[in-house]
């Protein structure tokens, strides 16, 4: 005869399916079912669903203060550690991919802030790109990187990381900053120790009083010292766990952080410049090259190339009205859509076409409603309007004809024409 521990233990067992270990780990391939058509679709819409839904989540709730002038530098380990290949293909390939889609969103959803770019080796802390609102100079740094590692992959990655030059170097930069910016700097790191040559705590100690937060992605394993870096600094710290994970950390920092509690309200000078068409090439300011079209600063009448900028001359920041507007949409995040599950019901609650791309709803298609307009969008334009767009077209029409017309000068008794 069994003990009476054994006969409890197969009887739970029985009850539960498996054996008791078993219950520690997640059967991922028992999410995935098919659909009624035989595809795999319906699933993984829903799963890209709920991960969608988790990342604006925060962002929607977290009604907090946020600045829009930011300046961030992304200082990048490239130590012999980075040689790894737990990531593919490698550490250090990974990070600058995945830095090529940060400088892109950042300057999508930014596009009045400025990034720098700083990279660690040999013990020493160098800088990729300077300061600046450009996005053209530091994705072209990074592929320059990326070009030189192809060549000599085993004579760029190498050496040690330092902690204490690259963060002093970053805090010489931010340190001149407006006090109504945000001043940030993002660590990519991927090494186990860090060679300096002082006390890394007079360093810390140093961005405390200039007011600069450290946020840390460590690609390995978590370190104290990186930790207490962000923790005295107010900033994050998290461990990357894989590609996907990493990606998602590193673009959780294009959305601006929360402003800080004595942070003070000026008033912020800028100039809009007209764009003109010159028949003749003039000197830009900005890159020293001879065009025949730019911007002309509206203070000195300096010209430039793109915006938004700085004045190299008179210092004016430089930009245009598109570029607040997507600034101001951080301040006032677009509500996430009510989930209608697919079926019947659906089709009762909601349209049977995408009020976004006007493609008809199956009776298994997954539908997102606005609860302000409640028009029914699919899932990809649910992740465009919210990515990207940060509005809903529903509304937006409504406004619209819900606004009086327009009248002519003279009309009405000589009323001012809107």
């Amino acid at each position: 005869p069994l003990p009476v521990g054994a006969v409890a233990m197969e009887e739970e067992d029985a009850t539960t399916g498996g054996y008791k270990w078993e219950g520690a780990y997640q059967r991922s391939w028992d999410i995935i079912q098919e659909g009624e058509d035989g595809s795999l679709r319906h699933t993984v819409d829903e799963l890209q669903a709920r991960a969608r839904k988790r990342r604006h989540l925060d962002k929607v709730l977290s009604q907090v203060k946020r600045g829009m002038m930011r300046h961030v530098i992304v200082c990048l380990d490239m130590s012999e550690a980075m040689k790894d290949v737990d990531l593919h293909p490698s550490r250090m390939e990974c990070a600058l991919l995945l830095c090529e889609q940060f400088v892109t969103e950042f300057f999508d959803q930014n596009p009045i802030g400025q990034l720098s770019l700083l990279v660690t080796r040999k013990s020493r802390a160098f800088r990729l790109s300077p300061l600046s609102g450009h996005k053209e100079d530091h994705v072209r740094a990074l592929k320059a990187v990326r070009r030189l590692l192809a060549e000599d992959p085993f004579g760029q990655v190498t050496g040690h990381a330092s902690l204490q030059n690259v963060l002093e170097m970053a805090r010489l930069v931010l340190r001149h900053m407006p006090p109504h910016t945000s001043r940030e700097v993002v660590l990519v790191v991927g090494s186990l120790s860090s060679c300096d040559a002082g006390d890394i705590n007079d360093t810390v100690a140093e961005l405390r009083r200039d007011k600069v937060t450290c946020n840390v992605i460590a690609l390995a394993a978590e370190v104290r010292v990186l930790r207490e870096v962000a923790r005295r600094t107010g900033g994050r710290h998290d461990v990357s766990l894989d590609e996907s994970h990493f990606r998602d950390l590193l673009l959780g920092y294009v959305t601006p952080p929360p402003s800080a509690k004595d942070a003070p309200a000026s008033l912020v000078a800028m100039g809009f410049p007209p764009l003109v068409t010159l028949e003749r090439p003039v000197r830009c300011a900005c890159h020293g090259e001879y065009k025949t079209g730019g911007y002309v600063c509206p203070r000195c009448g300096s010209h430039c190339c793109q915006l938004p900028s700085e004045c190299e001359i008179c210092g004016l920041s430089l930009m245009s009205s598109p570029h607040i507007a997507r600034s101001y949409h951080h301040l006032f995040p677009l509500p996430l859509f009510a989930d209608v599950p697919p079926g019947p019901e659906a089709d009762a609650a909601t349209s049977s076409c995408c009020f976004g791309c006007q493609v008809r709803l199956g009776a298994t298609d997954r539908r997102y409603r606005c609860p302000s307009c409640a028009r029914a969008f699919c899932a990809s334009c649910d992740a465009t309007l919210h990515d990207t767009v940060q509005n809903c077209p529903g509304c937006i029409s409504m406004d619209a004809a819900a606004a009086p017309a327009p009248t002519a000068a003279g009309e009405g008794g000589g009323g001012r024409a809107n």
